[in-house]
């Protein structure tokens, strides 16, 4: 009963501390706590540079000239896991920026880039292959660290803040950076970022702006990698060579840093929603804590399952929906063709589709515990070098699965030693993988096939070009499609799509459009030396 009572009030607090603050139901002592948060918060503007105070007249010549923006506080109580199992909560204010107000919203360059999942998944495999370290850190107040701009922007903030400040309302400071609600912040904080990374010696990858590089300045080799995604940094290197060890100084110099955690069989870290481990020689990740919060839906009690979806019904299943897809791209390949068959059925869905998202919610539930693995170095072979290397892509099909008679094709891309192409058994890592509905309606389950192939292919193309620029850095890009050849293979169950690839005449063909569809991708698989 004692450990009841401690869950159903861990649970309780949680629910009761979720979500942003109202400041005129807090207790005494908790409005002294976000005091202090707030304190906390102003004090990062001032050591980040953000912004100079302005005079009245400053802020009002900026509002009238339409050249002035408001703030406002964001008061949330966050969650910090302690050493021994237990949870903190800490009082978070946030300072946020109306920037719908900026008079230059809508001419302002936003698109920020992210980690791709390509990236982090040939991190990982390249980590467990090349016997890496990897490491793992968040920049704080990364926002508060983009680039400076020069356009005109006065900020009128708070009149708590200017209490804090010890200033007279109304108080307008002059901004010289990005901060948090400006709508081209998250593009400027990369941009900075990028500009500290290469300071640091570091390469960006010519097919990914958040994929970096680190190599041997005699030998060529590639060292280390690291995934800039926002303000998380994912890297993995050889911990023993001073080149690498060198970088990672200065990388803790140029970025302010909060956590900085460093992979072990006893000490797992957390990364974006999954956790990565090592056991056993083999570096993993785990979404069971993830899948542990998500709750399944429930139905009205006599609810006909014919009955169709009402708005609430649908805006259920749309949030179900959107965090399955979320864990069947990033380390839940078995759930992918579910959920996005059950996407498709929503529209004009009845009951039945909110049963099927249970029990895919179910199934996820009873695998939760299987973890995606990556590669170790094979005990018999000593040679720990990238170019052993080999990628294989497995591709089918399912013809008329679909509510609306389409059909739903899909691939995996994996990666292992280039024993594999000669039929031997070997650990492989888990690269890129989707199944997705097919564009156009098929007459036959070779057509299916068929499409599915030449949307893999073209993830093949990219993956093989991603690696090759990793084996070779010193290459420019059009230099590495040269080379981006050979050690790859296609797998397929479908006999007559393999037989489709080994015609040489189409004109014999009882379906025109497939047959030239494979001839094109014979042509491709060719021109990438690939196996069939």
């Amino acid at each position: 009963m004692e450990a009841l009572s401690l869950t159903i009030s861990d649970i309780y607090y949680t629910a009761y501390r979720k979500g942003e603050v109202n400041p005129k139901k807090l207790k005494l002592e908790d409005q002294e706590k976000f005091i202090e948060g707030k304190k906390a918060e102003l004090s990062q503007y001032f050591s980040n540079l953000v912004w100079k105070f302005a005079t009245h007249e400053e802020g009002v010549r900026a509002e009238q000239r339409e050249r002035a923006i408001t703030a406002r506080e964001v008061l949330t109580w966050k969650s910090v896991d302690q050493d021994d199992g237990s949870v903190k909560w800490k009082a978070k204010a946030r300072l946020v920026l109306r920037g719908f107000e900026d008079a230059y919203v809508l001419t302002l360059d936003k698109a920020a880039p992210t980690a791709s999942r390509l990236a982090r998944q040939t991190l990982l495999a390249l980590a467990g292959w090349l016997s890496w370290t990897i490491y793992c850190g968040d920049v704080r107040a990364a926002f508060l660290s983009g680039k400076n701009f020069t356009r005109e922007l006065v900020v009128k903030l708070p009149a708590d803040c200017a209490a804090l400040l010890g200033v007279p309302p109304p108080c307008y400071m002059r901004m010289l950076k990005s901060a948090y609600g400006l709508s081209d912040a998250p593009l400027l904080w990369y941009e900075e970022a990028d500009r500290r990374l290469k300071k640091g010696n570091w390469k960006r990858h010519a097919l990914d702006k958040c994929c970096y590089y680190l190599a041997d300045k005699d030998t060529g080799k590639i060292i280390a990698m690291l995934i800039l995604h926002v303000d998380d940094l994912l890297i993995s290197g050889q911990a023993d060579h001073p080149q690498f060890q060198e970088a990672i100084k200065q990388l803790k110099e140029n970025f302010q840093l909060g956590k900085w955690e460093v992979l072990s069989e006893a000490s797992p870290i957390k990364y974006c929603g999954g956790v990565i481990e090592f056991n056993n020689g083999y570096v993993e990740t785990s979404y069971e804590d993830y899948i542990k919060k998500l709750c399944p839906m429930t139905l009205r009690k006599g609810r006909p399952a014919e009955q169709p979806l009402d708005d609430a019904e649908k805006s259920k299943a749309r949030d179900m929906i959107r965090a399955l897809q979320w864990l069947a791209g990033q380390g839940v390949p078995s759930l992918a063709a579910s959920v996005s068959i059950q996407a498709g059925d929503l529209a004009g869905g009845d009951g039945k589709v909110l049963l099927e998202l249970d029990k895919t919610l179910r199934f996820a539930k009873s695998v939760a515990h299987n973890k995606m693995r990556f590669l170790a170095l094979p005990e018999n072979n000593k040679a720990q070098d990238i170019d052993d290397l080999a990628i294989v892509m497995y591709v089918d099909a399912a013809f008329d699965v679909r509510k609306d008679h389409g059909s739903q094709g899909g691939y995996v891309i994996v990666m292992g030693h280039h024993s594999v192409l000669k039929g031997n058994k070997v650990p492989t890592s888990t690269l890129p993988w989707k199944s997705f509905k097919l564009a156009r309606v098929c007459r036959s389950s070779l057509a299916a096939e068929c499409q599915a192939l030449s949307t893999g292919l073209d993830e093949l193309l990219l993956v093989k070009n991603f690696i090759t620029h990793l084996q070779t850095p010193h290459l420019n890009l059009k230099e590495v499609q040269k080379r981006a050849t050979g050690n790859c293979a296609v797998v397929t169950d479908c006999k007559s799509l393999f037989d489709g690839l080994k015609r040489e005449n189409i004109q014999q063909a009882a379906h025109k459009r497939v047959a030239l569809e494979c001839l094109v991708a014979k042509e491709l698989i060719e021109n990438m030396k690939c196996q069939v």
